[in-house]
């Protein structure tokens, strides 16, 4: 495990199992997990767990299952191939390979600019469709022999990266549900499964999780579970991020202890310095010659009751 300074990791992340898994097993995790300033996220509390592994997106699996990641389509044909010209040649030994999906890479380049493109491919016969790279995405667009061209429709969308995440969730789901209708489509918004933050990269102080034992909601006084956020002036607030929307403050559950153990600490010394403050009243009173619970008033007084004239 590489070493990360504190100042470039954000912890406290926790996951329920539906959005990440295991890079080595490829099993969703759920607990701890914490993120580097270049947006990889790992599992255990903090970058000095020694078991600590690095975490992807369930999605990356979006291709098992009913997509796979290489769709191989052939023609009915074995003797099946295009020229440079578009026209069929024959080309039995050396047939062009089927595509073969690839994850985008995204990077900070694109997180700089707040969005990238994606692309993608369906099949002519049915309603399949695959992610791919630009370099392939660009091969099939300008039908290229060394591709299956002829089997498939490409596709291009834009893919929002910055801004408030609910924005971003509904422009990409928007965007999506657009090119399906305006495209015939069936199925691609589908194919998402719902992942329209895919990519979204949060900023430091934000999407970090409490369990209850840092912070308490200020108008309801009671401990928050969930996720919370830094504002630069207000501090610890609820939601994921900094929204225009009306929402809670959060009070750190120290400060109440700190105020809870300052005021007996206060207590304590009002009560010892009553106590020194009624000891010294009872040493003058007898160095003055008082004796406590008597009326002795020194010479020429009376002791208890009894009667004494003055000199």
């Amino acid at each position: 495990m590489a070493y990360f300074p504190s100042s470039q990791i954000i912890t406290g992340l926790k996951t329920n199992g539906d959005l990440y898994q295991l890079s080595t097993t490829g099993e969703p995790y759920a607990g701890d997990y914490w993120e580097t300033s270049m947006g990889q996220k790992f599992s255990g509390l903090n970058a000095n767990d020694p078991t600590a592994v690095l975490l992807v997106p369930i999605v990356d699996a979006i291709f098992s299952g009913d997509y796979d990641n290489t769709l191989d389509i052939q023609p009915k044909t074995s003797r099946w191939t295009v020229s440079g010209k578009g026209y069929k040649i024959d080309r039995t030994e050396n047939p062009a390979p089927p595509p073969i999906g690839s994850y985008p890479k995204v990077t900070e380049e694109n997180y700089k600019k707040g969005q990238f493109f994606r692309y993608f491919l369906k099949a002519n016969n049915s309603n399949k469709y695959i992610e791919i790279n630009k370099l392939l995405f660009d091969q099939y667009k300008a039908q290229s022999p060394t591709t299956q061209y002829p089997l498939y429709q490409t596709i291009k969308i834009t893919w929002q990266l910055s801004g408030p995440l609910k924005e971003v969730e509904t422009m990409n789901s928007k965007n999506v549900k657009f090119r399906e209708k305006k495209d015939n489509l069936p199925g691609f918004y589908n194919f998402f499964h719902g992942q329209f933050t895919q990519f979204y990269k949060f900023n430091p102080g934000e999407n970090l999780f409490t369990s209850g034992d840092e912070y308490r909601v200020a108008t309801t006084r009671q401990p928050y579970i969930g996720y919370y956020h830094i504002h630069p002036e207000k501090g610890a607030m609820v939601g994921k991020q900094h929204t225009t929307k009306k929402h809670d403050l959060l009070v750190p559950l120290v400060d109440t202890a700190k105020k809870i153990e300052a005021n007996q600490v206060a207590k304590q010394e009002e009560d010892e310095s009553f106590q020194v403050i009624q000891s010294t009243n009872t040493v003058r009173s007898r160095s003055d010659g008082n004796i406590p619970g008597t009326s002795y008033q020194g010479s020429g007084g009376s002791v208890g009751g009894g009667s004494g004239g003055g000199y």
